[in-house]
């Protein structure tokens, strides 16, 4: 269509503090990955308990939240990238 404006991408700033980014080794590895401690940073961060986080996930089991942040269990792309949009301030976490 002639004359409609095409919405420009806006550029995403970082949201992972920069000491705690992953390598670029790391990322060629796994794009999608985020170290435990990056977890667990960004939800005391935003003011989330385990089982708050959990809801906000809709995670069951608060197990699993404890486990990503023991490395016990890989955190997914999907959950990385809510993360970083709760992080973001992007995705309002929810009222305790």
């Amino acid at each position: 269509m002639v004359g409609v404006p095409v919405p420009q991408r806006q550029n995403l700033i970082p949201i992972i503090p920069h000491d705690e980014r992953i390598s670029s080794d790391n990322r060629k590895a796994n794009l999608h990955s985020m170290t435990p401690a990056q977890f667990k940073t960004i939800r005391q961060r935003v003011g989330l308990s385990q089982s708050g986080l959990a809801r906000a996930l809709r995670v069951e089991d608060v197990r699993t939240i404890r486990r990503y942040e023991t490395g016990e269990r890989a955190i997914s792309g999907p959950v990385t990238l809510l993360m970083e949009l709760i992080d973001a301030g992007l995705i309002p976490p929810p009222i305790h």
